[in-house]
């Protein structure tokens, strides 16, 4: 009877610590990453838009809608979904439930930018917004929220050094990619970031050509992108340069970043 009671009382706080977890949303991967190193098993994390998903076009499913409706907390970080069915979740819930909304790129001031994670000072800053505002939410836990957020500002820092290691090897600073990713982190490490497509502008052959009788004067030898196209291909043809997959969404953050600013640094190889 003795070990009957003694699992009961297991299972019962078992259940208690499970219902103690924050029920946590966030609009990409990469922000996963953030939110599992500070909160780790203080919090469920939800990623809305999967990682083989564009999240500029994405549109959430009616499941995404309802896990947000039932969060404690969502992280987003100006993604365009966020803007037009965040504020329509909000109005339908508002009699039901209390969600706290975290806006990474209006918290940062840098509402007009994309890709706001891949620069190492905008992760930095994230990592103080998000653990004050885990402080703020469940207080109880504060010390080890900070804890964890100093081991991981520890560990930006080391690839901060990492990464400017690999740059320094660089002959010169110009790079290539499709799609603008890199306005920030550019800045960080003197880079200068060439993309053949720009935000709401469209391109022709005449930009293919101009770019690619750029990167032939430069001697660039590799191109970046987040999915080949033939637009892609054919400036890499021109250029006798190679097409770099990269994945600046993945939640694996810290050793993705590091490859990918490896790969931009052998542009020249």
């Amino acid at each position: 009877m003795q070990k009957i009671l003694q699992i009961f009382i297991v299972l019962l706080w078992t259940m208690a610590q499970a219902t103690d977890k924050l029920q946590v949303s966030v609009s990409i991967p990469p922000l996963y990453f953030f939110v599992q190193a500070i909160a780790k098993s203080q919090a469920d994390v939800t990623i809305i838009v999967p990682q083989n998903k564009n999240p500029e076009i994405y549109e959430p499913t009616f499941q995404d809608m309802q896990t947000l409706a039932k969060s404690d907390m969502f992280i987003g970080i100006g993604m365009p979904f966020e803007k037009i069915w965040l504020p329509k979740i909000l109005q339908a819930n508002k009699q039901q439930h209390t969600l706290t909304t975290i806006l990474l790129h209006e918290e940062l001031q840098k509402t007009n930018q994309m890709h706001l994670w891949l620069s190492i000072q905008n992760a930095r800053d994230i990592t103080k917004i998000l653990t004050t505002a885990f402080v703020v939410k469940d207080p109880k836990n504060a010390n080890f929220y900070r804890e964890n957020a100093i081991h991981l500002l520890h560990s930006l820092d080391t690839l901060e050094q990492t990464i400017k290691g690999y740059i320094q090897q660089m002959p010169r600073k110009d790079f290539i990619v499709y799609h603008p990713l890199f306005d920030n982190a550019s800045n960080e490490y003197g880079l200068k970031e060439h993309a053949l497509e720009q935000h709401a502008k469209t391109y022709g052959m005449q930009e293919i050509l101009a770019l690619s009788a750029f990167g032939k004067q430069a001697q660039i030898k590799r191109i970046f992108t987040e999915h080949a196209n033939k637009d892609i291909t054919t400036l890499a043809n021109t250029m006798h340069a190679k097409v770099v997959i990269i994945n600046p969404m993945s939640k694996d953050y810290l050793h993705n970043l590091e490859s990918i600013f490896a790969e931009i640094a052998k542009s020249y190889e």
